[in-house]
């Protein structure tokens, strides 16, 4: 999916939005910043620039150059995917 470019606080407010309903639960592992960075269509600094925007915020935690999550005891372990969350893959016996 294309989304039209955006500027830092609207970048902000679509990531608050994912950790706010859920999308992103804690434990959620965000993305990588190049990963990021070509979704919205915009420069790898403009992604650093808006997580430390939420980092201080406490929307997420992590620093650059390793991998941001959302903060929170998570339920089971989360891995980035910019469309919806998904498990770890660790099958758990039946």
């Amino acid at each position: 999916m294309i989304v039209p470019k955006m500027g830092r606080q609207e970048i902000a407010a679509d990531i608050r939005s994912k950790v706010a309903t859920g999308e992103w639960p804690p434990g959620f592992k965000l993305p990588p910043t190049h990963e990021l960075a070509a979704y919205y269509e915009v420069a790898r600094g403009t992604i650093d620039t808006v997580m430390e925007i939420l980092r201080v915020e406490g929307v997420i935690a992590g620093v650059a150059g390793g991998r941001r999550y959302v903060p929170g005891a998570p339920e089971e372990e989360q891995t980035g995917d910019l469309g919806q969350a998904q498990s770890s893959e660790d099958d758990q016996p039946t």
